[in-house]
């Protein structure tokens, strides 16, 4: 255990060993270290986890004042965001309505359902290791087993022992060893003693020497595919990103005598096919398999099957691929049900920043009401407020949906003005009212 005193600031570091290999380094694996400061909240009494009347949090008249601008801000932000995704929705719908009827329909820009086996017409090869594939493209990847830092931080407010409160951060560094694809510096470690990764590159050129000079690096190769005699565009040809492994042919390896390398699907250096140890390389292969797939898509004057170009503009084309088969009608109603659950994310998102922005402009009257004794009601008073807060939030919120859809979906439109009206009709039944009798 070491400690240091630094201006206002106390830390101390703790270092926890763990069990490891025999092979490895005996520095610990976990290093927590903990710091006290003073933030700006931190001046004042302790309040603890309650605030005014044991219900508070610490908040002020004027930080009450500021949230009000804040919330402003906040309602014209959800209102712009709930318009622009509406918009979008609505133009989604149009262009899913028109390419139904590009498909069903005969139309000049006509949307195509092609079905058949996805595959290339010529070899792939990874000569050195005997490496092949009829499928669209090939990897190698090389993967070396390296050390890796991970940093935690926790902070938490804790009394300073003079009626006053200083904030405790525990940051705490583990270091894990795996197979990583790309370098990792152990010079920028916390604690880097023990920890030290040899050069990547260094690693590559002694696992090829030591495997007769066989090729120790990273590459790809891609061919062009067809489904029905179709070739793909770029983006179909993202959708198609299933791999599956493949490993050298042991006649290469044995010609070689290195065919005891071979563990699985990976292929070692020397010496590391029994266990890993800090510098191990591995090497590994993957390619897209020939397989079944469903396209949706237009058709390009070449005959390469592209995205169908609907009139709703950029954005709002169709161009989908999907292993095994599935018929037009699926694969549009697909389309419709994620657009769906998207816009009514959407809509979620935009009803909460609205709901926060009321709460904020409520905030004032949230204060205010904080002083009052739990016993008396003052928790009730503060849900109420809240529950006020949400019931204008949603009014807003389905007032702004409604008036988006109301020339392309009027039912729809009609339904959200009722909801509306009956959600503003609760937030007036919360309100408290003055008795009669008074």
């Amino acid at each position: 255990l070491q400690s240091s005193m630094q201006g206002s600031v106390y830390s101390r570091e703790v270092g926890t060993r763990r069990p490891r290999p025999v092979a490895e380094s005996f520095a610990p694996d976990s290093y927590t270290e903990v710091s006290y400061s003073r933030e700006a909240d931190d001046f004042g009494p302790y309040r603890g986890p309650h605030g005014r009347a044991g219900h508070g949090g610490g908040q002020t008249l004027g930080g009450a004042c500021m949230g009000v601008l804040v919330g402003a801000v906040l309602l014209v932000v959800a209102t712009g965001m709930l318009w622009y995704n509406e918009g979008v929705a609505v133009r989604t719908w149009k262009s899913l309505d028109e390419a139904e009827s590009a498909l069903f329909w005969e139309s000049k820009n006509a949307l195509e359902h092609v079905h058949g086996e996805l595959k290339a017409k010529g070899t792939l090869k990874d000569p050195e290791f005997g490496v092949e594939t009829t499928g669209g493209n090939l990897e190698r990847f090389v993967e070396v087993y390296q050390w890796r830092e991970h940093k935690r931080e926790h902070k938490r407010k804790v009394p300073d022992g003079r009626g006053g409160q200083v904030t405790e951060t525990s940051t705490t560094y583990d270091y894990a060893l795996g197979w990583e694809s790309s370098p990792v510096n152990s010079a920028r470690f916390k604690h880097g003693r023990g920890h030290e990764n040899p050069s990547w590159d260094f690693l590559l050129r002694e696992a090829s020497r030591t495997t007769g000079d066989l090729p120790f690096v990273a590459q790809r190769w891609k061919q062009p595919v067809f489904v029905s005699g179709s070739r793909l565009s770029d983006r179909l040809l993202h959708q198609a990103d299933r791999s599956e492994p493949l490993w050298p042919r042991h006649q290469v390896l044995e010609e070689r005598q290195l065919n005891h390398l071979l563990v699985g699907d990976h292929f070692y250096s020397q010496g590391c096919e029994r266990g890993q140890q800090v510098g191990c390389v591995r090497l590994s292969w993957k390619h897209a398999a020939p397989a079944e797939v469903s396209v949706l898509a237009g058709r390009a004057p070449d005959g390469t099957l592209r995205e169908w170009i609907s009139s709703q503009g950029i954005g709002y084309d169709v161009a989908v691929l999907k292993y095994g088969f599935y018929p037009a009608a699926s694969m549009l109603g697909e389309l419709r049900t994620s657009s769906t659950v998207w816009t009514w994310v959407k809509r979620g998102g935009g009803t909460m920043l609205m709901w926060m922005g009321w709460g904020l402009l409520f905030g004032p009257a949230q204060y205010f009401l904080s002083y009052i004794p739990w016993w008396v009601g003052g928790k009730i008073f503060g849900c109420v407020v809240s529950l006020l807060a949400f019931s204008v939030a949603a009014t807003q919120s389905l007032l702004v949906i409604a008036l988006a859809w109301i020339a392309h979906r009027p039912a729809l439109a009609i339904s959200l003005i009722v909801l509306a009206i009956a959600s503003a009709f609760g937030a007036y039944s919360i309100m408290p009212r003055r008795s009669k009798y008074v």
